[in-house]
C-alpha cells in the first residue's frame, strides 16, 4: 500500500510537467502583443527589385526589451523558403507606437549590406510573387540571450521584377 500511494505522488508531479512547461513557453508567446511588440501590419510595395521595394509597418511597442528578429520571405505561389536574414538582438524603447513609413526591404531586412539578404538576391528573391514572415523573439535579457516568447507576423503579397 505503501509503494503504490509513493507511486501515485510521483506520477502526479510527471503529469505537472506539460502543464510548467506550456506556462513558462507557450503562454508568454501567447501574451506576446500585449507584453513586448505589436506588430500589426507589414505592408510591402510591389517593385522592380527588391532594392526598390517599400515598407510600411504598424507596430506598437508596449514594455520593450531585448528583441530579436528574422524576415523569413517565401514564394507566394508554392510557399517555398527563399531567405531569412536575421538581425541581432536590440532593446526595444517601450511605449512607441509611430508607424514606419516608406523604408527600403533592405532595412527591414536588418540592411542591404547584411550579407545574408545579399544572399536572397542569389537564393531567388527576384522575379515573382512573394510575401514574408518577421518573427520577433522576446530574450529574457541581453547577457542571458534565451527566448522566452516568438510571435510571427506574415505580409501581403507583393510582385519584384517583371510579371509580363
Amino acid at each position: 500500500m505503501h509503494t503504490r500511494e509513493m507511486w501515485s505522488r510521483t506520477k502526479r508531479w510527471q503529469m505537472m510537467i506539460p502543464l510548467i512547461v506550456s506556462v513558462c513557453f507557450i503562454v508568454p508567446s501567447l501574451l506576446f502583443k500585449f507584453i513586448w511588440l505589436d506588430l500589426q501590419d507589414v505592408h510591402i510595395s510591389d517593385a522592380d527589385s527588391m532594392f526598390e521595394a517599400k515598407v510600411d509597418v504598424d507596430r506598437k511597442t508596449i514594455f520593450g526589451g531585448y528583441i530579436e528578429y528574422t524576415v523569413a520571405f517565401r514564394h507566394a505561389e508554392d510557399d517555398l523558403h527563399v531567405c531569412e536574414p536575421a538581425a541581432g538582438p536590440f532593446r526595444y524603447k517601450p511605449w512607441l507606437s509611430n508607424p514606419i513609413k516608406n523604408k527600403s526591404l533592405g532595412w527591414w531586412a536588418g540592411g542591404a549590406e547584411n550579407l545574408a539578404f545579399k544572399t536572397c538576391l542569389a537564393d531567388g528573391l527576384r522575379d515573382g510573387k512573394f510575401y514574408a514572415v518577421t518573427c520577433h523573439n522576446a530574450l529574457l535579457s541581453k547577457l542571458i540571450p534565451i527566448t522566452i516568447a516568438t510571435r510571427c507576423v506574415p505580409s501581403n503579397v507583393f510582385t519584384l521584377g517583371d510579371q509580363s
